[in-house]
Order: structure tokens, then sequence, then C-alpha cells
């Protein structure tokens, strides 16, 4: 019943981003079907909290900070929408649950939502494209934060798999980090254990350097602390699947130098993929 109460709420805020007639408490009323008493009660309520301005009592209007508010939840509300419906989840439903997910999400996981749904945005636009760039892409993705699920393969598969153990070597997801149409992968790297081939011996694993190939040639990429900085537009994409279901696997062929605590080196090749 709280939960019901606080959606109300939500509601006779929102309406007043809607500059029109109908922002009273009739006109509110009649709009979400709910008696004029209990419309009156929560403008007055929200007037309390500074978010209503009633000194004209006919005609209220939101303040300064009510309009940030409004405008803030009518963001997450649209946001929760899309994701939903995106999701399979039919129209009336995706509206429905948009406002609790609105009110209680927390703000790290409405920058996970906003970021899926920008994905799936873009995802939606290149759906008749079968090959593309990562610049091409870049043209298209909004400034932000994107966090994508990745995959280094070997180059043969070994033992039944084309996974390569330099996978475990990552953190996972990794961040496209986009600003001015320009993408830029940060990898950040992690100490794994791994036991040597042919024996039992074990040894503490850890990248040292990465090289991406870029028109014909391998280049270092930039390191920070345990970050490698890899730009998107030296990835080529394919477009994998049909409809909702379609991936788009972005991959660059790599060079990664390890060394282990045990003071052993190496160099492995693998093609780091992201999944978008």
């Amino acid at each position: 019943m709280l939960e019901v109460s606080k959606i109300l709420r939500l509601r006779v805020l929102l309406s007043f981003l809607q500059p029109d007639e109908s922002c009273t408490v009739t006109g509110i009323s009649r709009t979400l079907d709910v008696t004029k008493q209990t419309i009156s009660r929560i403008i007055m309520e929200l007037e309390q909290e500074g978010l209503i301005d009633r000194s004209d009592v006919r005609h209220p209007k939101l303040t300064d900070v009510g309009y940030q508010v409004a405008q803030m939840y009518e963001e997450k509300i649209s946001v929760s929408m899309n994701h939903l419906m995106y999701e399979g989840v039919s129209i009336d439903n995706a509206k429905h649950d948009a406002y609790f997910w609105a009110l209680y999400n927390s703000e790290n996981t409405m920058e996970v939502i906003r970021s899926s749904e920008k994905r799936v945005r873009v995802k939606y636009e290149l759906r008749n494209q079968r090959k593309f760039n990562g610049l091409f892409l870049s043209q298209m993705l909004e400034d932000g934060e994107y966090t994508l699920p990745f995959i280094m393969y070997r180059e043969n598969i070994k033992n039944g798999s084309n996974i390569s153990i330099l996978d475990d070597l990552f953190e996972h997801p990794c961040i496209l980090i986009m600003k001015d149409k320009k993408g830029i992968i940060q990898l950040r790297s992690t100490r794994s254990i791994h036991h040597v081939e042919h024996g039992n011996d074990i040894i503490h694993c850890k990248i040292t350097h990465i090289q991406y190939y870029d028109n014909g040639v391998f280049i270092n990429a930039e390191k920070s602390g345990d970050s490698f900085a890899i730009p998107l537009d030296v990835l080529n994409f394919i477009n994998m699947g049909k409809g909702m279901s379609q991936v788009f696997h972005g991959t660059v062929c790599c060079k990664m130098s390890w060394e282990s605590r045990e003071n052993q080196k190496g160099e492995a090749t693998a093609f780091f993929t992201i999944l978008l």
C-alpha cells in the first residue's frame, strides 16, 4: 500500500511537467482517475517538501527544485520503460514497473540500465549492417561510459576450447569510454593462478604489456597502472544473429606479455573480442 501511495505521488508530480490547463486538482484527478480530495492532499504535501508552488491556488506549479526532481524521475522512467520493452515486457507492464524502478533503483543500477538502453538503441540502428569498424560505431555512440562483456579467444582450438587462458588475466567486464566521438576501451589486468602445462607447478600470472594490431603493425597499448587502453577504432565488427538476439562481435588481434611471481615470462597472441 505504501508503494502504491508513493507511485501516485510521483504521478502527480510528473503531471506538472505538462504546461496546460490540466495541471489543476480537477484536471489531475480526472487524468489519474483519483478523487480530488486525494490529489489536493498530495499537492499540499508536495508543497511542504518545496516541490510545488501554490501561491496561485487554482493553478499550482513546480518550483525550480520540483522541476529538477520531476525531470530526473521522468528520465528514469523513460529509460526503464525502454529497457523493459527491449527485453520483451509488454508496454503496459513496462510502464507500471518503470515507476517502481524509478523510485527504488540505486543510481548505480540506473547507470547500468542507461548503458544497456544505449547499446540496444545502437544495435537497432545497426541491425542491417553486416560488417563495420569501430570508427563507424564511434560516430553513433553518445558520450559516457559503457560496460561491455568481452572474451579473449586463442588462435586455435585447444583441448576443445577456443578461449585463451589470457581471459582470466583481466577483470570483466571492460569499460568503453566515449568522448567527442572517440572511444577508448579500458582493460584492467589482474593476477590469476594457472597450472603449468605438463606439470603440477602453479604460477601466478599477470599481464605486463599489450600490443594491438592496426593497419599492418602492432602498436603499444597505453598503460596506466594495471589498466590498458585500446582505441575502439581498431576493432572490426561482424553482425551475428537476427532481431533482438543480434550480437555484434568487435575483434582486434593482440600480443600480450605476461610475467609471474616465480620470475617466469612469456608472450601470447589472442583475439580480444567485445560483445555489443
